[in-house]
């Protein structure tokens, strides 16, 4: 350039300023920050501090990367930003202390700002990449919704996230630092020494309920049990978590002790009534101090003066949970059951809540979903045996659209607990791949106990493969032992007796072939049994196996006897499964209720004296149940049988039986 030549502002240096300006004003001292331009520029245009208690600067750091564009490009639809983003200032971003930061794209065209989270968008890259083969290359498209608009108002969300963050880093700090010589300022104004009750006392005063918010109840009870009762029971606060923390890990009476102390004194404070009520209806129902269906009734009840979303969502889960365990074998499912569970994922995303909060709740309602399929399941099952047994070959019309059915929902229920799972991965969150796990391992066994029901005619039927299986077991096991860590030991119970079930299964049904230790899992088992306040659990496998030996052995000399003790509306929705199996005119559904009773009335009040016998009906499958069935009962001391009868009660009656 010559002497009398000036520098140029050319179009980038323009925009650059006018982003810099648009977001310093909403990232403003008046939201909460103070923004610096970070110079040098290594990795991060803007240094934005944390203001807190509205006038204090925190020394809460994180770094701002901002990018001018002339038009955005728009992907998917039109819901997601796309941009060629440099992968060296995002992993500087994320290298800041609590691993997080921002990504502010301003749009020149339309002078407007959007954002999305550094760990955020991270987590986005590996879920779409499937691959971290990405952090290799210079440059990688990253994508964030359009709907993230940086204004006055996601300004305020933004700090409440940044603030909760480092609290939460503080408390980490606080509890792990030590370890390895590292001074621990956990909440920037006071010291707290965790090995003081006094000062872990404070602590869960302030910030216990935002933990349980955010279902830190590991930390929680690491806390709780390092202070005196004498201090709990001088603070109210501290009795509702005590109260609803103990009954989490499973400490059922040291939780209705509070519960009791609280009740009898009148201090439940209002905001927590709900929380109480509903901690001491599941504390009744582990206990068996109350059955299932008073359970459901008290919970309705509850959630009828719901005052929160999050507080409808939690009951919402439970209710529909247990009212899957009610049905018995051939009862039918409460109506409009699926309709509530699709309602509660629906809800779930509306929570105004932390990620891991909506995503803990989403594992448990596929719990929900797995129970739906599971009723489905085992008619399908009852359904093919059924078929098999009357030497069909083709599945019904019904009986394929039904095996349709199962297996779209069952699509969604694996796709959606992988999704989970692989989000917890990608977050180290262990919790949510643990639950991811449990509600999987629970549902397949559910699946092999339905199948080996129908044994031997459905011998043929898998829902695996032996490598499958023996990994699913795996999981099963190493999930136990993250309930275990994060102090779940209810759930971690269940958990591990679910792994012991399958290697049941694995051996003497399948006859897999495996290294799993029972001896080690059962001592285990034994020692949760002695050491916690959970109800044994009894192995289902060995018995099940052993009963279906007797059944097939007493199906042979006491034709339908599993009718024995089954009520009018099991009989009527088994003649229905029965008539729908063999695609049996309608009609034809008043006889076969009248065999199935016929059957039940004679083995309610015949020994194994008598027998009872099906007179001939017609060789034609589909008219055979045209007539009403005729039964010829003879009795085995004497050799005399009767001439067919249909009215088995009055014929009983007539030998005076």
């Amino acid at each position: 350039m010559a002497f009398r030549d000036f520098p140029k502002i050319d179009k980038a240096s323009v925009n650059s300023d006018k982003s810099d300006t648009a977001v310093l004003g909403i990232l403003s001292q008046a939201n909460g920050f103070i923004c610096r331009r970070d110079v040098p520029d290594k990795g991060c245009d803007l240094d934005a501090e944390l203001i807190i208690a509205g006038t204090n600067a925190s020394n809460w750091r994180f770094g701002i990367q901002l990018k001018s564009v002339e038009q955005l490009t728009l992907v998917a639809d039109g819901t997601m930003i796309s941009y060629a983003f440099e992968t060296s200032r995002l992993g500087y971003l994320l290298n800041r202390p609590i691993g997080s930061g921002m990504v502010v794209i301003y749009d020149v065209q339309n002078g407007q700002l959007y954002y999305d989270y550094a760990e955020k968008i991270y987590m986005r890259l590996i879920r779409e990449r499937q691959s971290d083969d990405w952090l290799d290359n210079d440059s990688v498209n990253i994508h964030f919704p359009i709907i993230n608009s940086l204004n006055d108002a996601t300004a305020k969300h933004i700090h409440e996230k940044f603030t909760d963050n480092f609290k939460k880093a503080s408390l980490i700090l606080a509890s792990q630092g030590p370890r390895y010589d590292y001074p621990a300022i956990p909440l920037q104004e006071t010291q707290f020494d965790l090995n003081n009750p006094e000062n872990v006392t404070k602590l869960l005063l302030e910030f216990g309920f935002s933990l349980m918010r955010t279902h830190d109840i590991n930390l929680l009870y690491g806390l709780i049990i390092t202070i005196p009762s004498a201090t709990i029971d001088q603070h109210p606060e501290l009795m509702v978590m005590a109260a609803v923390v103990y009954g989490e890990v499973g400490k059922r009476y040291d939780s209705e002790h509070y519960i009791h102390k609280l009740t009898r004194r009148g201090k439940i404070p209002n905001e927590h009534r709900q929380l109480i009520g509903f901690t001491h209806l599941k504390n009744q129902l582990a206990l068996n101090q109350m059955d299932i269906p008073e359970f459901i009734q008290a919970a309705k009840l509850l959630r009828k003066d719901a005052l929160t979303l999050q507080n409808e969502v939690l009951l919402d889960l439970n209710i529909i949970f247990y009212e899957l365990l009610v049905p018995k074998f051939y009862h039918l499912l409460p109506e409009g059951i699926h309709e509530r569970i699709k309602e509660t994922f629906e809800k779930i995303q509306q929570l105004k809540t932390d990620d891991q909060g909506k995503r803990l709740l989403e594992v448990w309602n596929a719990e929900n979903l797995a129970s739906l399929i599971g009723y489905y399941r085992l008619k399908q099952l009852n359904q093919l045996a059924i078929q098999r047994a009357m030497g069909m070959k083709n599945k019904s019309s019904e009986l394929v659209r039904e095996s349709n059915m199962l297996a779209d929902l069952q699509q969604e229920l694996y796709t959606g607990l992988e999704r989970l799972y692989n989000i917890g991965k990608d977050t180290e969150d262990k919790l949510l791949q643990a639950y991811s796990v449990v509600v999987r391992s629970r549902y397949v066994l559910t699946q092999e106990l339905d199948l080996i029901s129908q044994m031997p005619i459905l011998s043929d039927v898998r829902f695996h493969n032996e490598t499958m299986f023996i990994n699913s077991i795996a999981l099963c096991l190493s999930a136990t032992d993250v309930f275990r860590e994060f102090n779940y030991h209810e759930t971690a119970y269940q958990c591990l007796c679910y792994g012991l079930e399958l290697i049941n299964v694995s051996r003497s049904f399948y006859h897999y072939a495996d290294q799993f230790s029972l001896d080690h899992l059962n001592h285990i088992k034994s020692q949760m049994e002695a050491s916690r306040d959970v109800q044994v659990y009894e192995m289902l496998i060995p018995e099940l196996l052993a009963r279906i030996e007797r059944e097939n052995k007493e199906n042979i000399e006491r034709p339908m006897f599993v009718v024995k003790n089954l009520d009018d509306e099991q009989i009527k929705n088994m003649a229905y499964n029965f008539s729908e199996a063999l695609s049996l005119p309608k009609e034809y559904l008043t006889n076969i209720i009248a065999e199935l009773k016929g059957y039940r009335t004679f083995y309610q009040r015949c020994n194994n004296n008598y027998e009872i016998i099906e007179a001939p009906k017609h060789p034609r499958l589909e008219l055979s149940y045209r007539q009403p069935t005729k039964f010829i009962i003879r009795d085995k001391v004497t050799g005399i049988s009767s001439l067919p009868v249909q009215n088995v009660d009055a014929f009983l009656n007539s030998w005076g039986i």
